[in-house]
């Protein structure tokens, strides 16, 4: 009698604890796999905002999407144009701001991320061909890559991180190898608040660090490995992120403390990828957009077109 007492006195609590235990894991929430954006929305960079706040830019009039990756509920910030288009852009915390990229257009727009009030519109660039691919934020001053020219924009952001100054044009050297007509410089990071500057290739898929002072490029060593068709990047500590497009695939590199040489880790793939673009991290989870080059030219989805948000699972 005792002993079967003692051990129903003995498992009681760890069936409470079971219990608790399965209390706090239904308690967590449940991140959407996919979040729909707009119809006729045409995605091709994330960034993440505050809180769960993602926002998202669409290549069809430049419009911008705040998404909630929490709830995936979706809505306009900034109200797509005829005149522009939206590429990578970043949000900025200090200025509670995000900077878009207008691809071929040669500018870049600043808006308020509460409001969706433009602050500014920046000419980039006049010579043609262009394409105002990405954007990161270090030192003061916004980076932007144009794929069709050898060249990184500097424009410094002001005190309040909102307000533009001269834009500066630091030229990529002959060992960046540019191949004029193909996609080149893509996704770039800011390392050490702009120290230095990673940028992909797509065309070939190197990955190079840059001095933004002068432009000097070291290629990383990957070894064997590259990112081909790499468009957006993401640091998470040591490891780089490349997004390859038509691979439908993320390429995650461990890369040394210099920022010269890395190997290839792992590689994430998703049933729901539809050539992603770009990614961004909330909570330990990534989500990347679904650009459909595939199916749809970039910038020319039909007003029924769905695209979305996919969380990537790694």
């Amino acid at each position: 009698m005792y002993r079967a007492f003692g051990s129903a006195l003995l498992a009681l609590p760890v069936l409470l604890l079971g219990t608790a235990a399965s209390a706090q894991q239904t308690q967590q929430p449940l991140l959407p796999k996919t979040i729909n954006l707009p119809v006729g929305f045409q995605p091709e960079g994330i960034t993440k905002g505050p809180g769960t706040r993602a926002f998202v830019g669409t290549l069809n009039g430049g419009g911008v999407v705040d998404v909630d990756l929490l709830s995936g509920q979706t809505k306009f910030l900034v109200q797509p144009g005829t005149d522009r288009m939206a590429t990578g852009l970043t949000y900025s915390e200090r200025a509670n701001a995000i900077v878009v990229c207008g691809a071929g257009t040669g500018k870049a727009f600043v808006y308020d991320a509460t409001s969706g009030q433009q602050l500014a519109a920046i000419t980039l660039t006049t010579q043609t061909p262009n394409f105002i691919n990405d954007v990161r934020i270090g030192g003061g001053a916004a980076f932007f890559t144009d794929s069709m020219r050898p060249v990184i924009y500097r424009v410094p952001l002001g005190s309040d991180g909102r307000t533009p100054g001269a834009v500066q044009e630091i030229p990529l050297p002959q060992n960046f190898g540019f191949v004029a007509g193909q996609l080149n410089a893509n996704g770039i990071i800011s390392v050490l608040d702009g120290k230095f500057l990673l940028v992909v290739k797509t065309n070939t898929g190197e990955i190079f660090r840059v001095d933004p002072t002068n432009g000097a490029s070291v290629k990383l060593n990957l070894g064997p490995d590259n990112a081909l068709n790499g468009d957006g990047l993401l640091l998470e500590g040591n490891r780089l992120l490349a997004v390859q497009n038509n691979n439908n695939q993320i390429a995650v590199f461990e890369l040394d403390q210099t920022y010269t040489s890395g190997r290839l880790v792992s590689t994430l793939r998703d049933p729901d990828f539809r050539v992603p673009t770009t990614v961004a991290e909330f909570d330990g989870n990534l989500f990347a957009v679904n650009a459909r080059f595939n199916e749809v030219p970039g910038g020319q989805a039909k007003p029924t077109d769905q695209f979305n948000v996919v969380r990537v699972a790694r």
